[in-house]
């Protein structure tokens, strides 16, 4: 049987983590472990945080030297709909997962 061995450096690796998550205390367990978050902002996340609730969790992945990717809302958008209310809402949920790279700086944006 053949064997694999599978070389994964940290830098290169990012779990997911749903914001709300973050913000409830599973920060603390990425901070403790050395993980690095692929932030998820699905939900209503987008329009019931603030700027500065953000920041608090970015500040504190600085901090520890950890990185994060943001994974942008998917569900129930539709960017190229035809339909131009449809279409409004979608690009606007987007652009405000767009305005936290400057909070977080992510290494990428998952869309």
């Amino acid at each position: 049987m053949t064997e694999y061995h599978l070389s994964v450096k940290r830098a290169d690796c990012f779990v997911n983590a749903p914001y709300g998550f973050l913000e409830e205390g599973l920060i603390d367990t990425f901070i403790e472990h050395g993980l690095q978050p692929e932030i998820g902002l699905e939900g209503e996340i987008l329009y019931t945080r603030k700027k500065s609730d953000y920041k608090k969790i970015a500040d504190l992945l600085r901090e520890n030297s950890l990185s994060c990717t943001l994974h942008a809302p998917f569900f129930d958008l539709a960017p190229g709909a035809i339909d131009p209310e449809i279409l409004a809402v979608s690009r606007n949920k987007l652009r405000l997962a767009f305005e936290l790279i400057t909070i977080f700086r992510p290494r990428a944006v998952i869309c």
